[in-house]
């Protein structure tokens, strides 16, 4: 698994447990998205006077496009209510090497209404891809705490690489502070399955990093499926986790 540093507190920190998204602000303004809503209302479809522009800012990740509703799912990448946030959040994830080259951009107002928060936030995001699965290549090359969306208002869907992927494939995880974006998808799922992380949301974020209250969440689910509480996720932790959330 190729590690890469932890990335700093950003706003579209997600939620993992997908039958309680809420909308709850975070040091610094932060903001988590859920899906069924969005700020400042409108119906999705962008008039040509509130479309980003088309031409590519490399400050902005990308070029400028909403999406429709029902267009299948996109990989949501980074959000930030104000511009100097978003364009500071796009330059850490290229420093990071975690953006992905699909990546676009747009404004919750002017796009599919599956956002809700205190605020018109710019997204940066990426497809949207026909079937969930579609999206794996995108999110695993993208932040630890992206993550997939269906573009259907009012769908609350959970979606995890873990599910398609081959138990096989994955290593096992171990050491305190290994980071990588398999690790914040093991995040994504424990807290899915409403095991709490405590110390991942930040500031500064710890998503995608092996955290001590990771560790005590996998033991958690260890003792609760009739696995060895180790807080290892080995081949066999992998694979209830996978059973347990797909």
């Amino acid at each position: 698994m190729t590690g890469v540093a932890p990335a700093k507190k950003r706003p579209w920190s997600l939620i993992g447990a997908s039958a309680v998204l809420v909308v709850l602000l975070a040091a610094g303004g932060g903001i988590f998205f859920s899906s069924t809503g969005m700020p400042g209302g409108g119906s999705g479809s962008a008039s040509a006077a509130n479309t980003p522009a088309s031409t590519v800012d490399a400050s902005m990740g990308g070029p400028g496009a909403a999406f429709g509703c029902d267009t299948g799912y996109i990989v949501q990448i980074a959000s930030a209510l104000t511009q100097a946030d978003y364009r500071s959040d796009v330059a850490q994830i290229r420093i990071d090497g975690t953006l992905p080259s699909n990546a676009k951009w747009t404004k919750t107002n002017i796009t599919c209404p599956i956002f809700t928060g205190p605020g018109n936030a710019y997204l940066l995001y990426a497809g949207p891809f026909p079937a969930a699965y579609d999206a794996c290549g995108t999110r695993l090359a993208g932040p630890p705490d992206a993550v997939i969306r269906s573009t259907k208002p009012g769908k609350d869907e959970f979606v995890s690489c873990l599910c398609p992927t081959a138990v096989s494939r994955l290593r096992a995880v171990s050491v305190s502070g290994h980071s990588g974006v398999w690790v914040g998808e093991l995040q994504l799922v424990l807290r899915h399955l409403r095991y709490q992380i405590e110390d991942i949301d930040g500031p500064p974020s710890a998503w995608g990093t092996f955290t001590v209250g990771t560790a005590a969440a996998v033991s958690r689910f260890q003792i609760d499926n009739g696995l060895p509480s180790t807080g290892v996720v080995d081949g066999a932790t992998w694979s209830t986790l996978q059973t347990e959330a797909c």
